[in-house]
């Protein structure tokens, strides 16, 4: 079994330090403890706590040709590590995390804690250079995250945020991303990892990213609007009924205006808005004379499939066997119900009540609609012949309607069964009583066949009738 715990990260509430400036500490990978970086957490340690050797997956370098400024750089390399507790070899990707780096064995994650940070850079930036396993193209990379504690049950708010990837260089360049901001809050937590490998899960075996120099660029200081989520998620869809529930920062002495396709929506003048209806959506902000437009997030709302139930018998005895559950659309849904199992119906684990028969459907957009019938079980005598001079009266022949259908004998359990000139069937109904009124006002003008059949599906009596209107 793959190992799941190893490179599935999450962000957690910060034990924040007093460290709050522009640039990064120790960004060049000058001072190192041991095998750590000062002031950067590695997962190296951690593979060593699981496997009992050190994976080398993060490490100095002091090679000048491997350096791009000062006198030393960080190594990160994706290697297999065996897993004696998991009795398996896995790839682990070197990471190296700014703050620390520990496991979570409760969660099986890997828990990162930053460090107190409060501006807003502009950009950030790193030199490196990277080599890429040979079983396949591999990419490393670095992520920025920038975050705010907030009060609600998720604790954590994503300021703004920047992914680098690192793809095949021999020698050293500088890679430049500009912060996504998703919020008009100071943060006040900085994350900063970098990995051999961007698949957390494992990578390619050899994948080496070389890093020096990082930076933060410039200061984002413009009054902007945001919504979240933003348009970063790309676009949100949603199915009829749902809704896409959008925010953005609420600030006191701001004021704000929600607009679909540039439209102002009625009402909307709050901090937050569950949007319904597809459309693009922004949130206008003001504070005192400065007024900004967010960038608009597309929702798509989906209409719910039409699903409809029918055909299947109004009553049964609850000594009948079970029924194969039909009229299903569009096919491929499934049914539940008191007695149901997969596409079948049995009336004795149902029990003598009106229940219920659901057929849901999901769509491909992945929404999910549902139609019901109901199917009344009753306790009946059962037959399984018909003498032969059963007296068996159908009127009016043709039929404009109604179908009437009288017998001499008690036809609990059997069922009469409506067929086309080819032999298919088109309809059934239960006989429960001496007396039976068939419905055919939706059967169109012709000659039709008739059978009724006992529950071991033997013929009993048939016939002809006609439909004129």
């Amino acid at each position: 079994m793959k190992s799941k715990f190893l490179f599935l990260f999450v962000l957690v509430t910060s034990t924040l330090s007093t460290f709050a400036q522009t640039q990064i500490p120790n960004a060049g990978f000058e001072n190192w403890t041991g095998g750590n970086p000062d002031g950067w957490g590695n997962s190296d340690a951690i593979i060593k706590g699981i496997s009992g050797s050190d994976p080398g997956g993060v490490e100095k370098e002091t090679n000048a040709g491997d350096i791009y400024v000062g006198t030393g750089a960080l190594r990160c390399k994706t290697d297999s590590v065996t897993i004696a507790l998991l009795g398996q070899t896995i790839l682990v990707p070197g990471v190296t995390s700014l703050g620390t780096l520990t496991l979570n064995f409760a969660t099986q994650n890997l828990d990162l804690k930053g460090i107190g940070y409060t501006d807003r850079p502009d950009s950030f930036s790193f030199a490196y250079k990277y080599t890429s396993g040979t079983a396949a193209p591999d990419t490393g990379g670095a992520i920025v995250t920038l975050t705010k504690a907030v009060p609600g049950p998720n604790g954590r708010l994503v300021v703004g945020n920047a992914q680098l990837s690192a793809t095949p260089q021999g020698s050293y360049i500088v890679l430049k991303g500009k912060i996504n901001y998703q919020s008009a809050l100071a943060p006040d937590t900085l994350y900063i990892q970098l990995l051999s490998s961007a698949s957390f899960g494992g990578g390619v075996k050899g994948s080496t990213l070389w890093a020096d120099d990082l930076k933060f660029l410039g200061l984002d200081t413009a009054f902007k609007a945001y919504i979240r989520p933003s348009n970063l998620f790309g676009p949100q869809e949603v199915c009829a009924g749902d809704t896409v529930r959008f925010e953005t920062d609420n600030i006191p002495g701001y004021t704000y205006r929600w607009l679909n396709n540039n439209a102002p929506i009625p009402g909307a003048t709050f901090d937050r808005f569950p949007a319904a209806l597809s459309g693009a959506y922004s949130v206008e902000v003001t504070n005192g004379s400065r007024v900004d437009t967010s960038e608009a997030v597309t929702v798509t709302v989906n209409p719910l499939p039409a699903v409809t139930l029918v055909g299947n018998p109004d009553t049964v005895c609850k000594n009948a066997g079970a029924i194969n559950l039909a009229g299903g659309a569009p096919a491929g849904g499934t049914f539940s119900g008191t007695g149901v199992t997969g596409g079948s119906f049995n009336p004795a684990a149902a029990g003598t009540a009106n229940t219920v028969i659901t057929y849901e459907y999901t769509d491909n957009n992945g929404c999910t609609s549902s139609a019901t019938e109901i199917i009344v079980v009753k306790v009946c005598t059962s037959i399984d012949k018909i003498s032969e001079d059963i007296q068996f009266n159908m009127y009016p022949n043709p039929a404009s309607s109604v179908l009437n259908i009288e017998t001499d004998q008690q036809l609990f359990g059997t069922t009469i069964q409506m067929l086309d000139m080819t032999g298919k069937v088109i309809s059934t109904q239960a006989i429960e009583n001496n007396k039976t009124v068939f419905n055919v006002s939706n059967f169109a003008n012709g000659n039709y066949f008739f059978r009724v059949v006992n529950k071991q599906n033997e013929t009993l009596v048939n016939g002809k009738f006609a439909v004129t209107k």
